[in-house]
């Protein structure tokens, strides 16, 4: 498997990233959950849609959003967060509602302490 690029992400969207790992972060502190769990979930995906809670049943194409970069966002905030997911188990397709993206990520596990 060829080695993957890394794609520069614009120094906004590195910011609000970081502000949203940082209040999910404080979510997450006095208890270590053993699944991500649906509100953060909901959260995440939201957050890489660049969308509200509202947009939950609509999809990607319809919200304009490229599939790829979407996964790769939801990838890395499931991982940063300490849980464990496929890249691939997040679906990216263009008929892809951010619910069922919801679905696919909230049962994610806590990555195992080393």
């Amino acid at each position: 498997m060829p080695p993957t690029k890394k794609t520069p992400r614009p120094k906004a969207l590195t910011a609000a990233h970081n502000r949203l790992m940082k209040r999910l972060g404080a979510s997450l502190e006095d208890a270590a959950p053993s699944t991500l769990g649906h509100g953060n979930a909901v959260t995440i995906v939201c957050a890489c849609a660049n969308t509200s809670p509202l947009n939950l049943a609509r999809t990607l194409k319809q919200l304009g959003v490229n599939g790829i970069s979407f996964q790769g966002c939801v990838f890395r905030s499931v991982t940063k967060l300490g849980f464990d997911i496929d890249q691939d188990d997040i679906p990216d397709s263009p008929d892809t509602t951010l619910s069922e993206v919801v679905d696919a990520i909230e049962d994610a596990p806590a990555q195992e302490q080393s």
